[in-house]
């Protein structure tokens, strides 16, 4: 059993880029009640059970640079489940159930009369979802693992607005009668084991959508161990999106047509080494999407956006990352590099260009960690993100950069005795004034301290 509360005064979510000082504190306050139920019938037989309801308030601003003192909103979170482990020869079978239910209000009444200027908006969104699933894992064989399962979801939401200003009264509501998506799924995946150094996992997922279809899903893994240290690995796999019931029924509802599901094929394939005190991992992926969903704003005769479907998107990148453990010191460290580009008609002619929106080129991470004594462990990290671009909503296709950061932090644990330590966390520790998404703000230094006891 858990319960959480948190409250703060927040800051303004929105950044004062001309230091006026009239931006106000966005706070929130939140309480969570947790409960999870684990009950053994017998050796081959568990159930389980899970609750959790979630309330939290908290202070909106009106958009990026923009402030607003009056514009709050308010969730709710219920989500509820059972399960079911049924252990069988070399494998077993599981069942689990689980229900979501979310409602979010928005409310931004203003001060003002009407009649001087004023404005006033409500909004309230509420979603359901249904989701059983019933699947097995069986160990055939020394050599033959197989995972085998069916699951159905059912989703459905609604939705009631109202906006009143000088310009008038616009009320717009969703029923979730109609609101409504439903999904079955058939999936199964053979992992072919030790086999002189040789694995291969082979997948696939057939989908069956209410609105959308069949669409048949697949993954190829194979890999191969060499000396128990070297391993070379590859991945095929297509992946299938179909649009959100938000994007189908709010009103940014494309007006031309209805949206395409996305369908995307990637590829992996890489290098690792391990050992005992040293690990090392690096990667190429490609990933090529067709009809990938994006929000549009830049259309004179609908200045409010729409989601429309654009033709066909590429990213490649690589990772690289690594692990060391020296006496005392351990380090650690990954690096991303990402790029990508879509190719769709513009103005009757296809056009190709960069369009990876708040996703950095560039990533690096970097942690160390020291031992200091039997009781005391200090360890720091520093996090560096490169160039994004970001669009200009309400604007013809255009971008502004979004400068690169890095914040550098620091962790402290010591331990009184086996049950009882303390600990503190400082997070940027240099106070940067950076932006994960422009116009908003993120929190300069920040610290948490407190203690852990372990019985």
């Amino acid at each position: 059993m858990q319960y959480t509360h948190l409250k703060s005064d927040g800051i303004s979510a929105a950044y004062d880029a001309n230091h006026t000082g009239t931006f106000d504190n966005d706070g929130f306050n939140q309480n969570l009640v947790m409960v999870n139920i684990n009950q053994k019938i017998n050796d081959a037989f568990q159930l389980r059970g899970n609750f959790q309801y979630t309330h939290y308030n908290a202070d909106l601003d009106a958009g990026a640079y923009t402030d607003d003192k009056l514009y709050t909103t308010t969730n709710k979170n219920t989500q509820a489940g059972i399960g079911a482990d049924y252990k069988i020869g070399g494998g077993a079978i599981h069942f689990n159930y689980n229900y979501n239910s979310v409602t979010r209000n928005y409310l931004d009444d203003s001060a003002t009369l009407i009649s001087q200027g004023g404005s006033f908006s409500s909004s309230s969104f509420n979603g359901k979802s249904h989701y059983v699933e019933l699947y097995g894992n069986f160990n055939l064989d020394s050599h033959i693992d197989l995972l085998a399962g069916v699951d159905y979801r059912n989703q459905s939401v609604g939705e009631e607005s109202q906006s009143i200003s000088s310009y008038g009264s616009f009320p717009s509501a969703i029923g979730s009668d109609s609101a409504r998506v439903r999904q079955f799924a058939a999936y199964a995946s053979f992992l072919l084991k030790n086999m002189g150094g040789f694995n291969l996992e082979l997948g696939g997922r057939y989908n069956s959508f209410n609105k959308y279809g069949n669409v048949f899903t697949y993954s190829i893994n194979p890999s191969y161990v060499l000396n128990d240290k070297l391993k070379l690995f590859a991945n095929l796999s297509s992946g299938f999106s179909a649009p959100t019931l938000y994007q189908l029924y709010s009103p940014y509802v494309n007006p031309f047509g209805e949206l395409k599901p996305e369908k995307t094929v990637s590829t992996e394939s890489g290098i690792q080494y391990s050992d005992q005190h040293f690990n090392a991992r690096a990667l190429y992926f490609n990933r090529s999407t067709k009809d990938n969903i994006v929000f549009y704003g830049g259309d004179p005769n609908f200045p409010g956006g729409y989601y429309l479907n654009l033709d066909k998107q590429k990213d490649h990148g690589v990772e690289v990352e690594a692990n060391l453990k020296a006496g005392l010191f351990t380090f650690s460290g990954n690096y991303t590099y990402t790029t990508g580009k879509v190719t769709t008609p513009v103005g009757g002619k296809d056009s190709t260009f960069y369009n990876l929106y708040r996703i950095p080129k560039n990533t690096f991470n970097l942690s160390i960690g020291l031992q200091a004594t039997r009781a005391l462990y200090l360890s720091g990290a520093l996090r560096q993100v490169g160039k994004r671009i970001e669009a200009v909503y309400g604007a013809a296709p255009t971008s502004v950069d979004a400068f690169a950061y890095y914040t550098l932090d620091g962790n402290a644990e010591y331990k009184i005795c086996k049950e009882f330590k303390v600990f503190a966390d400082f997070k940027n520790i240099t106070n940067q004034q950076f932006f994960d998404v422009p116009g908003f703000n993120s929190k300069k230094f920040n610290f948490m301290a407190g203690v852990s006891l372990h019985f």
